[in-house]
């Protein structure tokens, strides 16, 4: 039987840390190349992979099973890095 992300996403919801683990495993790698492409460094691409993931956990419920769970992530991760790149930014000013 093929566990689909959806199905993951539900275990999620239900506080299932396994399904959360195995959303992990499968997206983690991918998730952190694009945080580290936008990001541009890799102790913040690691703290944002981590944060992104801590959303999908609190906020599962968010994802409207439309689309991919692959592409909400990136969403998250992309929106993460970009507020990280402004607060930077806004540090420096």
């Amino acid at each position: 039987m093929v566990v689909t992300d959806g199905d993951l996403i539900q275990g999620v919801l239900r506080g299932d840390a396994a399904a959360f683990d195995e959303l992990y495993e499968r997206h983690a790698s991918a998730v952190r190349r694009r945080l580290v492409q936008v990001a541009r460094d890799e102790a913040a691409a690691d703290d944002l992979l981590q944060e992104t993931f801590l959303r999908l956990w609190t906020r599962a419920e968010q994802w409207q099973g439309t689309g991919s769970v692959a592409g909400w992530l990136m969403r998250i991760a992309t929106n993460l890095a970009l507020n990280h790149l402004r607060s930077k930014h806004r540090l420096r000013e």
